[in-house]
């Protein structure tokens, strides 16, 4: 719940503060998670190493606690909330007359957006895409170890599929403002399908870190281009509760896909 809410708020946030670069902002915002995948997972290991998982489940609760409550109090929802528009137009009348010419309407409700087809493709995109990606993530470091690599070379294999995710949702997210949400998403999905294909094959090392580094680009550079289309096509007045709702079947396809 904490992990949905967060997204959910941070991505709608950025949404609605940016307008022409929207894929390359919430590109940068995303990457947090895999940046902090690749940071805190030594953290993580180092308390249960030295205490307990119990301990380092309360210590990285309250680090959560400690950074995240205080740095929301500085969010504002959108720029109107400090006389602005989006991308960092100030209040000056001919900026704001321009911006006004290109910005989307209030949008869609969420009744509204449950009756279009994009919104089912998005929740399906989403579904498949958890669906895959934790069953990648649950069981790439054991199938690495049981094809005979060490646990260090396993480890190495997941953190380059966090790293490669976090550049893809800048790199590619960036790419999507220049060629188009949609057709980003194309090419990341069919990049990701080839991945796997290719892990099934996979037994020597630089094999696995050429698929980590492929997947988690096209993990992020998905992820991004996705998110920035719902702004795009549903407009910013409820993009909270839409991606709420996206969240259903993130959650249903990252709930089955270990167990494949």
């Amino acid at each position: 719940m904490g992990s949905g809410a967060t997204y959910v708020v941070t991505m709608s946030t950025v949404s609605r503060w940016f307008d022409r670069k929207r894929g390359l902002a919430v590109g940068i915002a995303g990457s947090g998670g895999g940046m902090g995948l690749v940071a805190m997972a030594p953290f993580a290991a180092y308390l249960i190493y030295n205490f307990d998982w119990r301990m380092a489940y309360i210590v990285m609760g309250l680090v959560a606690w400690v950074i995240i409550i205080p740095l929301s109090r500085l969010l504002k929802r959108d720029p109107q909330e400090i006389g602005a528009l989006p991308d960092g137009i100030s209040s000056d009348s001919k900026a704001i007359k321009d911006k006004e010419d290109s910005i989307q309407p209030f949008g869609l409700s969420v009744l509204q957006t449950f009756r279009t087809r994009n919104f089912w493709l998005v929740m399906l995109i989403w579904l498949l895409f958890a669906f895959c990606m934790l069953l990648v993530l649950t069981h790439i470091v054991p199938h690495t170890t049981d094809i005979g690599f060490s646990a260090g070379e396993a480890a190495a294999v997941l953190s380059l599929i966090a790293g490669g995710r976090a550049a893809g949702m800048v790199l590619l997210g960036s790419v999507a403002d220049r060629i188009g949400r949609k057709r980003t998403a194309v090419v990341c999905t069919l990049f990701q399908a080839g991945a796997m294909v290719w892990l099934v094959w996979a037994q020597d090392l630089w094999m696995l870190y050429f698929f980590a580094i492929v997947y988690g680009l096209a993990n992020g550079g998905l992820l991004s281009s996705t998110t920035a289309f719902l702004g795009d096509t549903f407009g910013l007045g409820k993009i909270g509760s839409i991606l709420g709702v996206l969240d259903i079947g993130w959650a249903i396809g990252a709930a089955t896909g270990p167990f494949v």
